[in-house]
């Protein structure tokens, strides 16, 4: 009799995270610096800047070297900002220097956040976000886009205005800039009534955006369909906000919750985000 075991083993090259979540949206990772640490910073793919909380300021001794205006949904803020993190190591991956920005997270104290690790940061190597798993792979030598097995629902990922932004091409209706957020709950859109969205009728309500800024209460709704890189999201709640001018102008048409798929790729060396890939894993055949 012949018997043949059929096995796959995935490859191990990359770094792996483990993070916890809190709020059921929010990724925390552990995050070292400069030798100290390890301190839980909150994953934000959506603000360009890493943040760190005044305290370790303090304690790791920097100083800033300029200030910036922060804008979120909920308001806008001048920060000091320009404060060097030496060796910031996450998993295996140790980059030599982040500049950052500081700023009192106190709707984060509670769960003993020392800060947020933004985009000018993640940027720097690609990884894959994994909320089944609730893990983060970081790229070590390209094995992950080695295994990616369908590039063709990627969406191009780019820079523009200081936000990090995805391109949602659409059948019907013009096509979206949106940033992809780790940081969001709900899928949220500046001045929805031009977008041609469908909102189901009789829906709207009034719900509180909550950041570290402060609160505002926005409209809402629920969205009854809405496809974005090959997936289709159905009955989501969603933020509408209007644009404002000046510092409160937002170069994106709105916010995708990162969380609304169980898997997320960023690709940075080819400026691309796949939603959900999937990836081969090698294939080995024993037995006889």
């Amino acid at each position: 009799m012949v018997c043949s075991l059929v096995f796959c083993t995935a490859l191990k090259a990359e770094s792996i995270i483990k993070f916890k979540e809190i709020n059921a949206c929010l990724v925390v990772i552990p995050v070292s610096i400069d030798g100290k640490g390890p301190f839980d910073f909150i994953v934000d793919t959506g603000s360009d800047d890493t943040t760190i909380d005044p305290g370790l300021v303090k304690e790791l001794d920097v100083k800033p070297t300029s200030t910036v205006m922060l804008v979120t949904a909920a308001g806008l803020q001048e920060v000091p900002s320009g404060y060097p993190l030496r060796n910031v190591q996450l998993g295996s991956r140790m980059v030599p220097e982040v500049k950052s920005l500081a700023m009192n997270l106190a709707a984060l104290k509670p769960y003993r956040i020392r800060g947020i690790v933004g985009q000018n940061l993640l940027s720097q190597f690609n990884y894959c976000i994994d909320y089944r798993r609730h893990e983060i792979a970081i790229e070590e030598n390209g094995e992950l886009d080695d295994r990616l097995v369908d590039n063709a629902r990627a969406l191009s990922f780019q820079k523009r205005e200081g936000r990090w932004m995805v391109h949602v091409e659409r059948e019907a209706g013009m096509s979206l800039k949106m940033v992809l957020d780790t940081g969001a709950n709900d899928l949220l859109f500046y001045d929805g009534d031009r977008l041609s969205l469908d909102i189901e009728r009789g829906s709207f309500h009034t719900v509180q955006v909550v950041t570290n800024l402060g609160i505002r209460e926005l409209r809402a709704a629920r969205l009854r369909h809405f496809k974005v890189g090959g997936i289709v999201l159905r009955n989501q709640n969603v933020v509408l906000a209007r644009k404002g001018t000046g510092d409160e102008t937002h170069p994106e048409d709105g916010l995708l919750p990162a969380r609304l798929f169980g898997c997320v790729y960023f690709n940075n060396t080819r400026m691309q985000v796949v939603l959900n890939p999937l990836f081969s894993r090698t294939m080995q055949i024993a037995g006889e």
